[in-house]
């Protein structure tokens, strides 16, 4: 298992918590006899094609997992669900994220990997106690600058999509952890990643970077750089080393 990933599983099961079994539903019939009851809502693999308008009666829902079936769109009533922490969707021929997600501003986890999202909405921003975004392996071409605004953000996984650049924005991340580009097009990082005071790990892998600001040299709390299968120049890697000698650099030279 490669070290990035042990980590966010490590992080997933600190935030993860203990689910109440009383209150675990599989199905919506079930779950639409009872909707004050449900906290918890495991639909994955149910080979589900939409989402009733009428999710939003179970308005003390606190998970839900849709990941693994055909799901092309969320309906906008989504939003209503306030006491949500926790919504996955990861597999599915997702192509549009509702608006409506800005809502959610109790949500701690949102899977999105999988899905044919090609970008997310603005109001992504409101989130304000979102801690993880998975968007990897995606479509994802571009992120909003309000993506900057999710100020509890700590572990942001982007590898394996089109993405080309990210937002000046991202330099407002104060309590980012985890960032992975891994098998990205990104070409530059923009200043403001030295901002990134708690970031420790930052996975570049097989990207189209050539260069590294000089920001990065403030990235003190940094303990793995992954550049290997970039064309970083030979003296810009031995400055980064030297500087941050705390941490692991992965290259190809």
């Amino acid at each position: 298992m490669n070290n990035w990933i042990f980590i966010c599983f490590i992080f997933l099961l600190a935030v993860r918590g203990s689910a109440q079994e009383r209150h675990n539903y599989t199905s919506l019939d079930s779950a639409f006899k009872h909707p004050d009851a449900v906290h918890t809502l495991s639909l994955a693999h149910k080979l589900l094609q939409d989402l009733p308008d009428s999710i939003d009666m179970f308005y003390n829902l606190i998970e839900l997992n849709l990941n693994g079936n055909a799901l092309k769109t969320l309906p906008a009533s989504i939003g209503n669900l306030t006491k949500l922490r926790k919504l996955y969707v990861a597999d599915n021929p997702l192509e549009i994220l509702p608006t409506s997600i800005g809502n959610l501003v109790n949500l701690q986890g949102l899977s999105l990997s999988q899905t044919q999202l090609k970008e997310i909405p603005k109001s992504i921003g409101s989130l304000d106690s979102l801690s993880w975004l998975f968007l990897n392996n995606t479509e994802l071409e571009k992120l909003p600058e309000s993506i900057g605004e999710l100020g509890e953000l700590r572990l942001l996984l982007l590898g394996n999509t089109s993405l080309n650049a990210l937002p000046k924005s991202i330099g407002k991340l104060s309590k980012l952890q985890v960032l992975e580009l891994a098998n990205t097009q990104v070409t530059f990082l923009p200043k403001s990643i030295g901002r990134l005071y708690s970031l420790r790990h930052l996975h570049l892998r097989n990207t189209f970077l050539k260069d590294l600001p000089l920001s990065m040299n403030r990235l003190k709390k940094l303990e793995t750089l992954d550049l290997y299968g970039t064309i970083v120049k030979k003296d810009k890697l031995e400055k980064i080393k030297k500087v941050l000698s705390g941490c692991k650099v992965t290259d190809s030279q």
